[in-house]
């Protein structure tokens, strides 16, 4: 079945193809220095720390714990932090080698390349200065994906790098077909929901060609209609509920670009995962944040197994 005649995503016609850019040596050689920053940088800010504890007054020990933490964490572990992500995106495989015929079935991230924008910023490079590792926002969902599988998306045409996260697939003009392979092939289909056609369309096909339990929608925080805007223009199609309204925010708010999840019961029925609660990124690296996620999201893989 072929979809529609439009460009979804911004997707543009043309020959598929890896970015050209990508390096497997640069790729080392930038882990490698980014490592050796964020370690000196770490241990610059404790030794520094450990040595000048209990000397001064109050208020000047907050001064010079945030001086240290500033150069440590903000220019040394920051700039090791973005050599070592840009490293990785020279690493990162593409979807073709976790595809393979004996390889498991992927989990297959559909979004609006718009997205990719928000979700590729990293949180708070200075947290590395106080012993918490930061990743992008992708790539953390692609972390608390795992357990369902390798996780792949469609790259976006002309990049020079594949964003850190999720493997990239690159695609030619037969890309809806493409993608109506993988939804069928895929664990678990995640949708990220916007308002474009393209969306729409991946959405479309999910509800005809994939089952309740493998579907899993992506609810944004912003903007704040965009989701009943959606929910508005599905209601033809299959029920979705009202979310409830989001909690004050407090010092566990992780500000993430995405409110919460949505996933369906044998029947159809949604049931909401709430995200708002996530632990902040200044309090608590990424780790625990793909912690809290990977068990929020334990109703879903409990039903793919």
């Amino acid at each position: 079945m072929t979809g529609p005649q439009h460009e979804p995503h911004g997707r543009v016609g043309g020959a598929a193809g890896a970015p050209s850019q990508q390096s497997r040596l640069k790729g080392r050689v930038l882990v490698a220095t980014g490592s050796a920053l964020l370690l000196i940088g770490s241990l610059g800010v404790h030794t520094v720390r450990l040595f000048t504890s209990g000397t001064g007054g109050f208020l000047d020990v907050i001064l010079r714990n945030m001086v240290i933490v500033l150069i440590g964490g903000g220019v040394i572990c920051g700039t090791g932090g973005l050599l070592y992500s840009r490293g990785q995106q020279h690493l990162q495989a593409p979807a073709e080698e976790v595809t393979a015929s004996d390889s498991p079935a992927p989990v297959l991230y559909l979004r609006s390349f718009e997205d990719d924008s928000v979700t590729k910023s990293l949180h708070l490079l200075g947290s590395y200065a106080i012993g918490f590792q930061q990743f992008t926002e992708e790539q953390e969902l692609t972390l608390a994906l795992s357990p369902a599988g390798p996780v792949i998306a469609v790259g976006q045409p002309g990049e020079q790098l594949p964003l850190a996260g999720a493997h990239r697939l690159y695609m030619d003009e037969d890309w809806q077909n493409r993608v109506i392979e993988l939804m069928t092939r895929a664990h678990l289909v995640v949708l990220r929901l916007g308002t474009t056609e393209g969306v729409w369309w991946e959405f479309e096909q999910a509800l005809a060609r994939v089952r309740s339990e493998r579907l899993l929608l992506l609810v944004p925080s912003d903007p704040e209609d965009a989701y009943e805007q959606f929910r508005q223009r599905a209601h033809a199609r299959i029920s979705l509920p009202a979310l409830p309204d989001p909690p004050a925010v407090d010092l566990r708010h992780s500000h993430m670009s995405v409110r919460g999840a949505l996933f369906f019961g044998p029947d159809w029925t949604p049931h909401f995962i709430d995200l708002h609660r996530a632990p902040m990124p200044l309090m608590r690296g990424s780790e625990a944040r793909v912690e809290f996620i990977r068990n929020a999201l334990e109703p879903v893989f409990a039903q793919l197994r």
